[in-house]
């Protein structure tokens, strides 16, 4: 594992570095591909790096790197002989904190400081087990390239092959920090109380979101506020979205159950077909 750390260059020349570095421009073409892909990339990716401070962006990096060599990966988690991935420090649009991503024939791992900026300035935020999530996806995709956001092709794969990657970096990350279920989930950014609320608000959306999935899959088109609902933030608000986590973590859990931890990073979608219609349709609300 090595780290590179973009955000020195950025901050100095960004147009001319994005045109002279083979592989930043590789890694931001695949950026806006699979995480931002609104007009005028260019425009916003430079006026971000105008806003963002180069001070505290240096500290936070640095605290990054700090973090990230102090986590232990277990080979035994893994099947075969996995090599940990690259790590990528950027300032991007305000778009994904964080993820793996295939840049120069192999998956590395980036972490967003534009966002990870903001968020690192709340004291209860969990950076281990936020990192570690990440570094997970990368290693996860490594394994079973299907489950990489940019190779999904069909309707159904944007939504469950994405909350299967989602569940596989939660619940492998909780199981190897020994973290619980809420600090996976939301990386300390939610007390107890909200974080039972959260879960019992998704618990009671399960069946409604199933239905509104199994409508998306029919038509063949996607659903924006379906997606906003299970994989991000409506409004902001931590409460209100991020479903998927929660269900694919659950999901991935029950597989485990059967095969065994160690199994999970090697088991195909196809594989967990069977424990997405369990979960989903063994809901007794209509």
């Amino acid at each position: 594992m090595k780290f590179i750390d973009f955000t020195k260059e950025q901050f100095g020349e960004n147009d001319g570095f994005i045109k002279d570095n083979p592989l930043f421009r590789e890694f931001i073409s695949e950026y806006e591909r699979v995480c931002d892909n609104r007009p005028d990339f260019s425009g916003r990716l430079s006026s971000t790096v105008l806003e963002e401070d180069s001070d505290i962006t240096a500290q936070n990096v640095e605290k990054l790197i700090k973090t990230i060599e102090g986590l232990e990966f277990p080979t035994s988690s893994f099947p075969g002989k996995i090599q940990l991935p690259d790590v990528i420090f950027f300032i991007g649009t305000r778009a994904w904190d964080g993820h793996g991503i295939y840049i120069d024939g192999k998956f590395y791992v980036f972490f967003n400081m534009s966002i990870l900026n903001m968020i690192m300035a709340k004291p209860e935020f969990n950076r281990d087990i936020h990192n570690l999530h990440e570094i997970i996806h990368a290693i996860h995709y490594t394994c079973l390239p299907e489950f990489y956001p940019g190779n999904y092709r069909k309707t159904d794969q944007q939504y469950l092959n994405k909350m299967i990657a989602e569940g596989t970096a939660t619940y492998i990350s909780g199981k190897l920090s020994g973290k619980t279920p809420g600090e996976s989930l939301c990386f300390g950014l939610m007390d107890e109380d909200d974080f039972q609320e959260w879960i019992g608000i998704a618990r009671e959306s399960k069946g409604e979101i199933w239905r509104s999935l199994k409508e998306c899959f029919e038509t063949g088109k996607k659903d924006e506020d379906l997606m906003s609902r299970l994989f991000y933030m409506p409004g902001g608000s931590l409460d209100s979205g991020r479903f998927g986590y929660f269900y694919g973590m659950e999901i991935v859990r029950s597989a485990a159950c059967k095969h065994g931890d160690e199994m999970i990073m090697s088991m195909n979608m196809e594989r967990f077909d069977s424990y997405i219609k369990k979960y989903f349709e063994n809901d007794t609300r209509k």
